[in-house]
């Protein structure tokens, strides 16, 4: 049985990841408390000293998640971000590597296009990965699930909300390669597996654009509400379509969900 550690395992996508690991041995460092059952839980922060977790847990490998992943957020005060995205993940990679342990660890799609502090503190976490040489890259394209904090979810919780309001689309035209969060659970599991080192992309590689996926929810909930489209945000990327193939042949990993099956799963229960 493999001794696992998950940094910001408590999170939207660790608690999926959790779900797939339940019968591992799993140990989350989070802030918050783990929603999904796991092996040991630690309230702590990633930016602060590690060396104890691995003396006392000595872990077999690394699953990095902890994050700051509000591009908003990103904008309005980049050292915050920089300091947890880039400082937060020097930590676990140094760490990890002087225990000898392989990271698995998140990257985003924003870092290929670097349109934002996000994206620039996300592809700054992959350079430094590459100097430390013991880290898997997963790049998630547009991650969705009832929980997320993306489009998708936002249009779960609306649709499955009371509000009579109409819902507010941002241009809508914008195409999106949207992968569902059980989909990307399975390709951190797959990945701790691989042998040796590389980065990955987690795509479905096939663009949906936001107004056609509102729709498509509308149709699978058979819940009809009025939207409004209004101006499209100013610095947003129009296109984002990731190119699964190397993934798909090297991981063996490749997505189960479409957006319309990703859907239909949510209103079961998801």
């Amino acid at each position: 049985m493999k001794k696992i550690l998950i940094t910001g395992g408590s999170g939207f996508i660790g608690t999926y990841i959790l779900r797939e690991l339940k019968n591992e041995y799993t140990i989350v460092l989070d802030l918050k408390t783990p929603k999904e059952k796991c092996s040991k839980y630690y309230k702590y922060n990633v930016l602060k000293p590690l060396d104890w977790i691995f003396e006392k847990e000595k872990p077999d490998i690394v699953i990095h998640l902890a994050a700051q992943t509000d591009v908003g957020r990103s904008i309005h005060n980049p050292k915050f971000d920089a300091k947890n995205n880039i400082i937060g993940s020097i930590n676990v990679f140094e760490t990890s590597l002087k225990y000898k342990c392989k990271v698995v660890a998140a990257n985003s799609a924003a870092a290929l296009d670097l349109q934002n502090p996000y994206g620039i503190s996300k592809h700054a976490m992959f350079l430094y990965s590459k100097y430390f040489k013991n880290v898997i890259n997963l790049y998630l394209s547009n991650v969705y699930g009832k929980e997320s904090k993306g489009v998708i979810g936002i249009i779960h919780r609306y649709l499955m909300g009371n509000t009579k309001k109409p819902f507010s689309l941002y241009g809508g035209k914008q195409i999106r390669d949207f992968v569902y969060v059980k989909d990307v659970a399975r390709a951190f599991v797959r990945a701790l597996d691989f042998k040796g080192i590389d980065d990955f992309i987690i795509s479905t590689n096939k663009g949906n654009n936001i107004l056609g996926a509102y729709l498509m929810a509308q149709t699978v909930y058979k819940i009809k509400k009025l939207y409004v489209v209004l101006a499209q945000k100013k610095n947003e990327i129009q296109e984002s379509i990731l190119d699964n193939t190397k993934t798909i042949k090297k991981l063996k990993w490749k997505p189960l969900y479409t957006l319309k099956k990703g859907l239909e799963d949510m209103t079961k229960g998801g």
